[in-house]
């Protein structure tokens, strides 16, 4: 009877949202990640793109370290950071790596967030012995659990104008 209980609930998980969420959907070239065009209205490129670094600096400890490429002139940023998350309680902090590009041109904007790693320390080890945790279904949870906010965060921050300097403080 709890072999039939068990099969029916992982059945269920498996058609639910949360349990078809596990995994991050397949992108076009194969990877798993999030893409999305969003438009902004009558935003041009460049304003989209100096939202988007002024975010990158904000979101991320050091944008310096973080930003890869730095592209004004095609309003193209990739960003390869991390991000601190929980994965399970005895195995301490753990830290979800990612690519994102981000893309501007006159009123729209492309993210893609993928190439996601896990890593992890126990509480005994310095922070720069992390080792590689496995992306398995496990993992790949704490990435759709975790991204959302990452995501979430940008594109807020990409609808808000980029302050006007003021001169006479």
């Amino acid at each position: 009877m709890k072999s039939v209980a068990l099969v029916v609930g992982l059945g269920m998980m498996a058609i639910s949202p949360a349990g078809s969420r596990e995994l991050p959907p397949m992108l076009e070239d194969g990877r798993r990640g999030y893409s999305e065009v969003i438009q902004v209205e009558n935003v041009p490129a460049a304003e989209l793109y100096a939202r988007a670094k002024a975010w990158v600096a904000i979101a991320y400890r050091s944008a310096q370290h973080v930003i890869q490429l730095d592209d004004a002139a095609t309003g193209k940023l990739v960003i390869k950071g991390n991000f601190a998350s929980s994965f399970d309680a005895a195995a301490g902090p753990v830290y979800i790596g990612h690519t994102l590009v981000v893309e501007s041109k006159d009123g729209r904007y492309r993210y893609t967030l993928s190439d996601f790693t896990l890593k992890w320390r126990s509480d005994e080890q310095p922070l720069a012995e992390v080792s590689d945790v496995e992306l398995t279904p496990r993992g790949y949870a704490v990435v759709t659990r975790d991204t959302p906010d990452l995501i979430d965060s940008l594109r807020a921050a990409m609808l808000k104008p980029t302050p006007k300097t003021d001169t006479e403080w």
